[in-house]
């Protein structure tokens, strides 16, 4: 069947607007990872290297579960609470991980997507309009109950919700809750009980008994980690997550990367000085920034590997954005990769 030649753009609540991925591109290329490292004044690259050394130093740290403190709710149901419509659709979604059309076009028999971290829907939601398998099922949580209200009340969960094709949970990943399956009783380390722990599948249950055991196909993992302000807590996270991918499952991570115009505007703050690895922000939440050697060296120590097709191994997005009064311009730049279980998992 054809595509209608004119192109229908449905507008969502307070001005965001879906687009069908054949309509949009993924801007990826406005400039160089090398070539824009190679502009940085001295004094900027020692800033990075500093930053990238601290990370190193942290993940050779991690393990011991000592900072697996709980992750607040507060800071975040506050953020999705005053800017829950104005989380851009992720449109693109579907370029940033070509692997996720395979998991999207299954007919005939049951795939599961996990979005870890979904928030109000904004990368879930334009893979579900563009989703036409009725075998295709929908898996979110998020640490804030606002930003679940908001995804669940949208016409197009709505929908899959009444197919049974969508399920919403709340749950604050690289947490120490749930931290029960192991016997309590059992003279087990802290680093043994949370290693034991089953917090992913123990959230699925509670929320429906019939996820008990349900694998996952893909999982999503998209801004999400650059949210936990420790080493420690992503690598909990990512634990968690393997325990619930399947053993040919992917699992698809997109986050911000180094030297991000916003690494070096957080550090004029504090005197571009290097602290800790997670700057804080106006709202109490945090973000960390990631580049390729850490984040392969952390899903390594998780469990996880690349992919082996190439287009979706780790690489850097670098999207420029020129203020057209001024002439100024900001470079972001993203990390993205897709992994798999390591050949010993």
């Amino acid at each position: 069947m054809e595509r209608d030649p004119c192109i229908h753009v449905p507008r969502t609540r307070k001005g965001g607007t879906f687009r069908h991925s054949e309509d949009v591109e993924l801007h990826a290329n406005d400039f160089e990872w090398d070539g824009k490292v190679a502009e940085l004044t001295i004094a900027e690259r020692q800033l990075v290297d500093e930053y990238m050394s601290r990370c190193m130093a942290e993940l050779s740290r991690a393990g011991s579960w000592e900072s697996l403190d709980e992750v607040p709710e507060k800071p975040w149901e506050m953020h999705f609470s005053a800017t829950k419509h104005h989380f851009p659709l992720k449109n693109y979604i579907i370029h940033a991980f070509p692997l996720l059309r395979t998991v999207m076009g299954r007919r005939g028999s049951p795939a599961w997507i996990l979005e870890c971290g979904c928030g109000t829907g904004s990368t879930l939601l334009p893979i579900m309009r563009e989703c036409t398998s009725p075998d295709v099922h929908f898996v979110g949580f998020d640490i804030s109950p606002s930003a679940l209200s908001h995804f669940r009340s949208h016409e197009i969960a709505q929908g899959y919700l009444q197919r049974n094709q969508l399920t919403l949970l709340p749950l604050a990943i690289g947490t120490s809750s749930c931290v029960t399956s192991a016997d309590p009783t059992a003279p087990l380390t802290k680093q043994q009980r949370i290693e034991n722990a089953t917090l992913v599948v123990d959230a699925l249950t509670a929320a429906d008994k019939s996820l008990q055991h349900q694998k996952f196909d893909a999982i999503l993992l998209v801004f999400v980690l650059s949210a936990l302000p420790t080493v420690e807590k992503m690598l909990s996270a990512i634990k968690q997550l393997k325990k619930v991918l399947k053993q040919d499952g992917i699992l698809l991570f997109r986050d911000y990367a180094l030297p991000d115009h916003n690494f070096f505007r957080f550090l004029s703050k504090m005197d571009n000085k290097v602290g800790n690895i997670a700057f804080a922000k106006g709202d109490c939440t945090t973000q960390v920034f990631f580049y390729k050697e850490f984040a392969a060296k952390l899903f390594s120590a998780a469990g996880l590997v690349e992919v082996d097709d190439v287009p979706s191994n780790l690489t850097y997005h670098c999207n420029r954005i020129v203020n057209r009064k001024n002439g100024k311009k900001m470079d972001k730049i993203f990390i993205n990769g897709t992994f798999k279980l390591a050949p010993s998992s």
